[in-house]
């Protein structure tokens, strides 16, 4: 990355994280929440021409938004939560390879509404909501860009209006229309090949400019010191189940050892005691006769 001075001089980083801001696209999830955060404009944009609304204006903006409004529930971590000045709410989910997952779209609708509506709010206060995902691939092999999902009815085909969109953008249309250029540039990692100008713009600040790259380099190291931490937690809590069942192991081992032992030494008592009484023999003679040693003899003489 030639074109990232600092002080006259090129800034020091990792060649490996060099080379990996290089290759990110926006479809990849880390970078695509990057380059959307704080960016009402990007997100507006996306959004107009995936949900076709005209004049949509975002309030609203986050990235990584959790939602654990249900306690004990299963978290729901949302990749970009956008809310437009008309109250609607939109989710936008990226997922490279695999397929369409329904589930996981009814699950991010479901945590959504929960999120939406206060204890003291009807259901009908629930607000209007996109569910989103931009796939890699196309989800259902179709060819078609986009694929729009309503509850509606299975004879009449008409819709159930209850405010309920489920997306899916498919990332491989190449159509000549804002959609497809939109897709191409969300598999594109070179700025310089985008064809939205604030797609483009948005992706050359982090891989161009050296705040941007600065920025990206900090946030590779922050997920290599979380990686660092999972993993040291991760063998700390091996380390002690693995302790557990060797030190589990060894007790029984240590205990059937000591069982045997101690039978063994019953047995020999026994023994010493039948020859002292029938052959008028000390505890020392006995002991002599059955030809017991050490460390053994010392404590059988005592006990006797």
């Amino acid at each position: 990355m030639t074109e990232v001075f600092a002080n006259g001089g090129a800034w020091e980083y990792r060649q490996s994280d060099l080379e990996r801001l290089e290759r990110l696209r926006p479809i990849d999830d880390d970078f695509m929440r990057v380059i959307y955060r704080d960016n009402a404009p990007l997100a507006e944009e996306t959004l107009r021409i995936v949900t076709g609304i005209e004049g949509l204006q975002v309030v609203s903006i986050e990235t990584q938004r959790d939602l654990k409004r249900l306690v004990g529930a299963r978290s729901v971590e949302l990749d970009v939560m956008a809310i437009d000045s008309a109250g609607r709410w939109h989710d936008i989910e990226v997922q490279r390879g695999g397929s369409a997952r329904p589930k996981r779209a009814r699950y991010h609708s479901a945590a959504m509404d929960v999120e939406a509506l206060g204890a003291a709010q009807k259901p009908e206060g629930l607000p209007e909501q996109w569910v989103i995902f931009i796939m890699e691939r196309d989800p259902f092999g179709e060819g078609k860009g986009l694929y729009h999902f309503e509850r509606t009815d299975q004879t009449s085909h008409r819709s159930l209006e209850d405010g309920t969109h489920v997306l899916y953008a498919n990332g491989a249309y190449r159509g000549d229309d804002e959609l497809g250029e939109l897709m191409h540039d969300y598999c594109e990692s070179n700025p310089d090949d985008m064809r939205n100008p604030l797609m483009a713009e948005r992706v050359r600040y982090f891989k161009r400019t050296p705040k941007g790259v600065t920025h990206m380099c900090e946030i590779f190291d922050e997920i290599r010191q979380e990686g660092e931490k999972r993993g040291f937690e991760r063998g700390k809590k091996h380390g002690i189940e693995q302790g557990i069942e060797q030190g589990i192991e060894q007790g029984i081992e240590q205990g059937i050892e000591q069982g045997i032992e101690q039978g063994e030494e019953r047995a020999l008592l026994a023994s010493a005691r039948r020859v002292m009484e029938q052959l008028s023999f000390s505890a020392q003679q006995a002991l002599d006769f059955l030809g017991v040693g050490e460390p053994q003899r010392s404590r059988l003489l005592a006990i006797l």
